[in-house]
C-alpha cells in the first residue's frame, strides 16, 4: 500500500487542492479498530494518570495533615517553652529580690551585732549597779527590821519588797525569805464586828487608848495581836504602836459555886480540881461575890456569899469524896436562893457523873433556872457515869456554856476558860508617836476603819 504524501507548495506558487479520497469498507473497519484501540490506550493511561493523580493527592492530604500537626506541636512547645521561660524569670526575679532583702538583713545584723555588744556592755554595767544598790537596800532594811516590830504589816511590806527585789537582782534572799515565815498573820474578823473606844489619855510622852472588840452575836473577842491592828492619825499611818490584852470585870456577878463531891471524884479528881477551883474563885471574887456548895449524899453549903478568895479557898481545900451525887437537888438549892437576889446571877457546876439521888428531875430545875433567868455553866470531867447528853442540855437550856475535860489535868484550862467568859477583854495600843488634833482611826481584823470618837469613857 502506498502513501500519499502531500507536497508544500513552493513560495509564490499557488497551492494546489488535493482531490479526497473515501476510504473503502474494509480500511474503514481497520481503521475503526485503530481509533478504538487507540482510544481504550488513551483511556488506560488517563486512568493511569488519574489514579496516580489521586494517589499524589492523597499523599498530599497525609503530608498537609502531617504539617499541621507539627505546627501545632511546635506551637505548643513554643507556648510551654514561654511559660517555662516566664516562670524561671519570676523565680529569677523572687531570688534576686530575696538576695537583695538577705544582704540587707545581713547588713542589718552586722549593725546589730554592734549594738548589741554595747547594750551588753551597758547592760552588765548597770546590772551591777543595780545590784549593788540592791544589796545596800538589803542591809539597811536588815538594820532597819528591829524598829519595825511594833508594826508587823509594815515589816511584811518591808520584807516582801526585799525579797522580790532579791529575786530579780539574783541576791541572796534567805533573810527576807525566813523573816517573812516568822511574821504573824493578822486574823480576819467577821462581818458585823464593832470596835468600841473605851478611853484615849495621855501618859507622858505617849498616849494610851482602850479598845474593846465585840461580835455580830455580842460577845467579847479576846486573842488579838498587834498584826491585827492599824492605826491611822489623818492620813499618816502609826507605826510606833504597841498593843497588850487584859481582862477587866464585866461587873458584880452573884455566882453560886458547886462542886461534885461524891465517891467517883476521889484520887487524881478532887485534887485536880482543887487546883482548877482555887484560882477560879481568886479570879472571879471580888467584885464578883460566890457562895460555895458541896453535893455528895447532900447538898451543903461551905461559904456564906462573899468578896473575899481567901475564904473560898479555904473551904476548897477541905473538899472530900465520898457518897453519891444529887445533881438536880443542888442546881434547885443553889437556883431557889439565887432566884431572890438583885444583879447578874449565875451558877457554875461542877460534876463527873449523873444524878443519882432521884428527889428531883431535870425538867423541874431547867424550867426554874429559865423562869429566873439564870444560866448554869458545867465543867464536866468525863468518865463512863458522866450523862454528856444531859449536861450539855442543861447549860443550853439555860444560856450557860458546856466546858469538858478529858483527863483530870485539863480542869485548870476548863476552869480559866470559864472565868475568861466572866471577864471583858480590852486592848490597851500605846502610840509613842506624836499626835495633833487630827482624828485617829482604827482598823481591826481587816475591818473598814472606825473613827475613834474625842470623848472617853470608863470601861
Amino acid at each position: 500500500m502506498s502513501t500519499h504524501i502531500p507536497q508544500r507548495p513552493s513560495a509564490g506558487s499557488p497551492a494546489k487542492i488535493a482531490p479526497r479520497r473515501f476510504p473503502t469498507p474494509g480500511r474503514r473497519s481497520t481503521g475503526h479498530l485503530l481509533i478504538v484501540t487507540g482510544l481504550l490506550g488513551l483511556l488506560a493511561v488517563g486512568s493511569a494518570f488519574s489514579w496516580m493523580f489521586y494517589a499524589q493527592q492523597q499523599q498530599l492530604a497525609a503530608l498537609h495533615l502531617e504539617q499541621r500537626t507539627l505546627q501545632d506541636s511546635h506551637a505548643e512547645l513554643e507556648r510551654r517553652r514561654q511559660e517555662t521561660a516566664d516562670r524561671l524569670d519570676a523565680r529569677t526575679s523572687e531570688l534576686r529580690e530575696r538576695t537583695e532583702e538577705l544582704d540587707a538583713s545581713r547588713s542589718q545584723a552586722r549593725s546589730l551585732t554592734s549594738d548589741r555588744d554595747v547594750a551588753l556592755a551597758a547592760g552588765r554595767a548597770a546590772r551591777e549597779a543595780t545590784q549593788r544598790l540592791a544589796a545596800r537596800a538589803l542591809t539597811q532594811w536588815s538594820s532597819l527590821a528591829p524598829q519595825l516590830k511594833t508594826d508587823p504589816a509594815l515589816c511584811r511590806d518591808v520584807w516582801s519588797h526585799a525579797q522580790e527585789l532579791a529575786v530579780a537582782q539574783g541576791l541572796d534572799g534567805t533573810a527576807a525569805a525566813e523573816a517573812l515565815k516568822r511574821l504573824p498573820a493578822s486574823r480576819t474578823l467577821p462581818p458585823g464586828t464593832r470596835v468600841t473606844v473605851l478611853g484615849l489619855k495621855r501618859d507622858a510622852e505617849s498616849w494610851l487608848m482602850d479598845v474593846a472588840v465585840t461580835g455580830p452575836r455580842g460577845e467579847l473577842i479576846g486573842g488579838l495581836r498587834r498584826a491585827d491592828f492599824e492605826v491611822n492619825h489623818g492620813e499618816r499611818r502609826l507605826h510606833a504602836v504597841t498593843v497588850s490584852e487584859t481582862n477587866r470585870s464585866s461587873g458584880r456577878v452573884d455566882i453560886a459555886l458547886l462542886l461534885d463531891g461524891s465517891s467517883s471524884t476521889t484520887g487524881a479528881a478532887n485534887e485536880a480540881l482543887k487546883a482548877a477551883a482555887i484560882p477560879f474563885v481568886e479570879q472571879l471574887a471580888n467584885p464578883s461575890r460566890l457562895k460555895l456548895w458541896r453535893f455528895a449524899d447532900t447538898v451543903e453549903p461551905l461559904t456564906p456569899w462573899t468578896f473575899d478568895p481567901d475564904v473560898h479557898a479555904a473551904a476548897i481545900r477541905t473538899l472530900t469524896a465520898k457518897g453519891g451525887t444529887p445533881l438536880y437537888q443542888a442546881i434547885r438549892t443553889a437556883a431557889e436562893e439565887l432566884r431572890g437576889r438583885p444583879g447578874s446571877r449565875a451558877i457554875v457546876l461542877f460534876t463527873d457523873g449523873n444524878d443519882s439521888s432521884r428527889q428531883d428531875s431535870v425538867d423541874a430545875v431547867l424550867t426554874l433556872c429559865r423562869q429566873a433567868e439564870i444560866p448554869v455553866h458545867v465543867v464536866a470531867l468525863q468518865s463512863r457515869e458522866t450523862n454528856v447528853d444531859v449536861l450539855q442540855r442543861i447549860a443550853s437550856t439555860t444560856g450557860g456554856t458546856y466546858h469538858a475535860a478529858a483527863h483530870p489535868e485539863q480542869l485548870i484550862d476548863e476552869f480559866q476558860a470559864l472565868a475568861r467568859s466572866f471577864q471583858r477583854p480590852v486592848y490597851q495600843l500605846r502610840i509613842d508617836e506624836r499626835l495633833d488634833v487630827s482624828p485617829l482611826t482604827v482598823r481591826v481584823g481587816g475591818l473598814p476603819a472606825v473613827s475613834i470618837p474625842v470623848e472617853t469613857r470608863q470601861p
